[in-house]
Parts: C-alpha cells; structure tokens; sequence
C-alpha cells in the first residue's frame, strides 16, 4: 500500500502523494474517479487510527501531522477521544466509509477536495481549523455538533448532502447536509464561493466572528434551507454578492430567529426559491443587528415570507424592488434606529407597511390585521430625521388603519375626527371647518335678513321707548355669535328667524323664497356643530384625541 507515496516532498506543502503525480489539481488525484485508482493507493483506516493512538508511533510523526495527496482509505475511520499532538490532512482522498472524531482534539483537519461518507465530529476540538473546501464532496451528514474549533471552518467550494435515511436526531427532520449547533469556532464560518448544500445547513446556537454565505446554494425544499437560530456573530453576516460570488441563493426556508449580529448584515443581491404552497424567505424575528441592515436587489420569489418581528437593527438599506408581496411580510415589533438607502418617505413607507397584512400561509401566522408599532417606529425615525409633517401622516395612518377595523358606528366616528382634526394630530383642521361654517352661517343670515324673515325677540327684549334704536343685525357676528359656545356678540339673543315668516331674496337676478323655518333649523344645526367642533379642537390641542 502507498507504494508510490512521496513522505519527503517538501515542495508540495508536505503532502505524501499517493499517486503518480505530486501535483494537487492533477486529474489524476481527481478522487471522483477513485474506483479506477490502483491498490497502491489504499490505506486501512486502522493505520491512521494506530499512527493517532500509539505512543511509540505518534513521535515517529512530523508536526505538520499525517498529510496524503490523493489516497483511497479502506474502511470506516474511527478517530473518536483521539488526541494526538498534530493535525489531519487528506488533501483529495477517497474516503467512501464513514468517519468518526467525536471528542477528538486534532491541530488541524482538512479534507480540501476529498469524497467522504457520512463524518460525525461531535465534540471534537480542532486547534488549528477544519477545511472541508476547494471541490470536497460529501455523500452523508456531516455534523461538528457542539464541537470546539480555534479558527475559520471554511467549506467554501464544498458540497453537503444530507443521509438517505432519517436520523433519530431532534433536528434529524430538517434533514441536516451540515450540522454545526452549538459550536464554538474562533473565526469564520465560509460557505461560500460554491458551497452546495443539498439538505439543511444548520449553525443554531453557534458562536464565531462572521458567517459568510456569498455564492452559495441551500437546497432544502419545503423544509429548513439555513437555520441560525441563536446564532451568535460578533462580526458580520454575508449573503451578498460580492466580487465573482453571487448572492446566496436558497429554496427553502432561512432562519435567523434570535440571532445576534454584532456588525453589519448583507443581503444584497440574494435570491429565496421556493413554491408557493411550501416554507421559504427569509425569518429573523428577534434578531439582533448591531449596525446596518442591507436588503437590497433581493429577489422572494413565490411569495417568499420576509419577517424582521420583533428585531432591532442599526440602519435599514433597502429598496422597493425587495420587499415582499402583501402578506409576507412581518415588522411588528421592529424598531431601526435610521432608514440609511432606500424610501424614506412616508407615502413609500406607509406602503411597505401595508404589506403586512393578515397571512393565510399554513406554515406562516399573522395575528389580526392591524398593528400599531411599525407605524408608531416609522414617525419616530421620520421626527429624528427632521421630517415632522411625514410623521404626522404616518400617525394619522395609524389612527385610520385602527378605525378601518372596527364597528361600522366607530369608523364613521373615526372617519368624522380624522376629516376634521386628523384624529388630533392636525387640530388645527377643526379652525378651518369652523371658519368654512362660520362663512356659511354669514351667508344664511344675510339672505334672511334681505328676506325678511329675521324678527327683533319682542317681547322679551322690548326697548323701555320705541323712539330708542334697537340693536342692528349684523349677519357675520350673527354667525359669529351662533357658532361660538362661550361668546356672547348679543346679536343672537335681539334676533331670531320667525318660523312663520317668508320672503324673497334676489340673488344672481333670480329670486329665492326663504323660509323663517329653514333658517331656523340651519341656525340650531350651526349651534350644535359649533360646539362639537369646539370641543374636538380642545381635545386636539390637549392630545386627549391622539392618545
């Protein structure tokens, strides 16, 4: 075995190649095609184990550890409460049986371009990294399960697929291609650059400094694409394009539910897939984003759910184009501290708050069709920005949104205060109303003064001798004095329609019969609107209304 296997070639990083060529991209240690590679090849999976374990052969061992370049390994690998002082490098080997290092404690592990089976690596520690990158192909389950690694795990450029046969597992349901819950990694996570994941990617409860997702495919229809559950980022989260990697894409569900972010989350340029009857898009509700927040050039498509409840952010960046069709969408209990790209208008933004509307998603729950606090977050992000008239039409919104919910009685009510004193947060609508009837009043009572049909209130207000003048009617403080509660003009009291009176009036060359009677009712209507407006103003000003 390994007959060919160069163990002093220094100028291929250390690698023993195991084949012809010492070259790392040579098609010749393709290990897709292993089943044509020679026996000269293979390694039983209990030398490596013995080369771990032994004492007397683990200081026969370079530091750099064991390194193959294009090995077949023969049989299950057992490395489970290993702990030899370096590392495992089997750089584009075969390893079609299963591997196991559960509690294991290695310097490094790199499987860079190899075909595994199934790898269980639960509660190992890896001092040095885990490197399942550059073209590595699994065909079951990899999981590093509360596992312990002092740098990056990169799989960027790795393909994950997830065990024929349902585990027992609590998570085994979301059919893991990648488990990595509550593992502690003192770098980044990479699945990028062509990562493929055919089952769920899950990194619930993990902590690391980044995780970056840039160009790669989560495929899990129907079912969990991403979960990040708890996680827990102390930089960044990237599911962005950048440079030559696409944005992430995913059919299936994403999930950030809880996480903490402590910088920046990209989301620019990613795509969520999924048929419109299944769970997909994107759900963080109470995610925690310490800086901006950027959803833009994003696609949902199928009715893809977008669900930031409950979450705070830094900053908002998005843009039209990326928000969800209505229904999808879940902002109750989002707060953002600035709206740093995108509409910051209160017209656009009423519109994007319209979206969330009531859900009739099985897998998707909206409760009631009506929630104060995205409105109420909007205004006070548009009064921090100086744009005090847009948050006074986002709050009067608000107030028309609650009445459009209740008894037909109530939104007539709510229809009667918003047109007049924009449900309190515009009082000054109440002044312009009042001076429209006032100048109505005026010219009421002008007509019927021209008619004839206003009396002097004799007896009661007879003058002690009829050669003393009498109080002159002046229709606009007639109005005046009608309308206002607590002003006495003392032109009402003198003057008063006469129910049995009528006359004519010539206006425009035609001539109008006036009724005392009419009048009179008009008068008694401008009495009682006077006094609603009155104290609908008042309750304006004092805020009564509004809150």
């Amino acid at each position: 075995m390994l007959i060919n296997a160069d163990v002093n070639a220094k100028s291929h990083q250390e690698l023993a190649a195991c084949g012809s060529s010492s070259e790392i991209d040579d098609p010749s240690n393709d290990p897709k095609d292993a089943a044509e590679w020679g026996h000269q090849r293979e390694i039983r999976a209990e030398l490596i184990r013995w080369l771990c374990v032994d004492p007397n052969a683990i200081t026969l061992i370079d530091p750099e550890g064991i390194a193959l370049l294009g090995a077949r390994v023969v049989g299950s690998l057992n490395l489970d409460l290993v702990h030899p002082p370096f590392g495992l490098r089997l750089v584009r080997c075969s390893i079609p049986d299963s591997m196991s290092l559960q509690y294991a404690e290695l310097g490094r592990l790199s499987l860079r371009g190899s075909y595994t089976g199934e790898i269980n690596a639960a509660g190992s520690h890896l001092l040095h990294g885990a490197f399942m990158n550059l073209g590595f192909h699994a065909s079951g389950e990899v999981a590093f399960g509360n596992s312990r690694i002092d740098n990056d795990l990169n799989c960027s450029g790795g393909s994950f697929t997830h065990n024929k046969a349902e585990g027992t597992e609590p998570w085994a349901a979301e059919m893991p291609a990648l488990f990595l819950g509550a593992s502690r990694i003192q770098g980044p996570i990479w699945l990028s650059d062509g990562f493929h994941a055919n089952g769920a990617v899950d990194v619930n409860g993990v902590t690391c400094t980044d995780l970056i997702c840039s160009g790669g495919r989560f495929i899990n229809p129907g079912n969990l694409a991403l979960n990040a559950l708890l996680a827990n980022v102390s930089h960044a989260v990237a599911l962005n394009a950048y440079g030559r990697s696409g944005g992430m894409e995913a059919d299936g569900l994403v999930q950030f539910g809880g996480a903490k972010v402590g910088g920046v989350f990209w989301a620019m340029g990613a795509k969520f897939m999924g048929k419109e009857n299944e769970p997909h898009g994107f759900s963080a509700p109470a995610i925690s984003v310490g800086e901006g927040f950027f959803w833009q050039n994003v696609e949902l498509q199928n009715g893809a759910i977008f669900n930031l409840s409950d979450s705070s952010v830094g900053g908002l960046l998005d843009d039209e184009s990326s928000w969800p069709q209505p229904g999808r969408l879940a902002i109750d209990g989002f707060t953002y501290g600035d709206i740093y790209a995108g509409p910051t208008d209160a017209r656009s933004r009423l519109r994007w708050i319209s979206l969330e509307s009531r859900s009739t998603l099985p897998w998707f729950t909206l409760e009631g069709s009506f929630h104060p606090q995205p409105y109420r977050e909007l205004a006070r992000v548009l009064r921090n920005r100086g744009d005090d008239a847009g948050a006074r039409q986002v709050l009067i919104a608000e107030e028309r949104a609650h009445y459009a919910g209740l008894s037909l009685p109530l939104r007539m009510w709510g229809a009667f205060v918003g047109t007049v004193i924009g449900y309190g947060y515009e009082p000054l609508r109440a002044v312009a109303w009042s001076l429209a009837v006032v100048l109505l009043g005026w010219a009421a009572v002008s007509i019927g003064k021209r008619a004839g049909v206003l009396r002097p209130t004799w007896p009661e207000n007879r003058p002690a001798s009829t050669d003393d003048p009498y109080e002159e009617l002046h229709p606009l403080l007639y109005s005046l004095d009608v309308f206002l509660p607590f002003v006495n003009l003392h032109q009402e009291h003198y003057w008063w329609p006469d129910a049995n009176a009528s006359g004519e009036c010539v206006m425009l060359g035609r001539a109008i019969r006036v009724r005392g009677r009419t009048l009179r009712y008009y008068l008694w209507l401008q009495v009682v609107i006077g006094w609603l407006l009155s104290a609908i103003f008042i309750a304006g000003v004092s805020g009564l209304i509004s809150q």
